[in-house]
């Protein structure tokens, strides 16, 4: 249960920092929620990950007014089921493939979030060019510390295969 109290307490942290003032400062969204929800599959399995990912997405949905809270809460959903997935994989290699996870969920959420925006009429190819490719660039380099930040809180017993 206190994995998921921290797992919680950072969702709302997280939440904070993406609608707060620090996103305002870069020149591109950080989408901390993402993160966070990446760790937590990662560190409690694919079952709690995609409820995890659910509540997630629920929030995001809720903080942003849109009409797209359905697709964001699939995309974390899918993202934190993935992340629980593979999970035996990440330990059996080390730390270093959260980086590559957490590219590939960047762009898993962002193409199912396309894809949304397209059937509705809006133009995505701008977003690609501009915001996709940084994004994941820099939530490559910051899930690393994170994953190593959030390990303890979340009470993790490594699986050693």
């Amino acid at each position: 249960m206190k994995g998921w109290a921290w797992g919680l307490f950072l969702l709302v942290l997280a939440a904070w920092l993406q609608i707060g003032g620090l996103n305002a400062l870069l020149p591109f969204r950080l989408d901390f929620i993402l993160l966070v929800v990446v760790c937590f599959g990662v560190l409690r399995g694919p079952r709690e990950g995609l409820i995890f990912g659910l509540i997630a997405g629920s929030l995001e949905g809720g903080l942003t007014g849109s009409f797209y809270f359905l697709a964001f809460m699939v995309a974390k959903a899918v993202v934190g089921f993935l992340a629980g997935k593979l999970r035996p994989f990440l330990y059996h290699h080390g730390g270093g493939v959260i980086m590559t996870m957490v590219a590939v969920s960047t762009l898993l959420q962002e193409t199912l979030l396309g894809l949304c925006f397209i059937s509705s009429g809006l133009a995505v190819g701008e977003h690609l060019n501009r915001y996709l490719l940084p994004l994941i660039l820099i939530h490559s380099l910051v899930a690393p510390l994170l994953f190593r930040a959030t390990r303890p809180l979340l009470r993790l017993k490594v699986i050693r295969p």
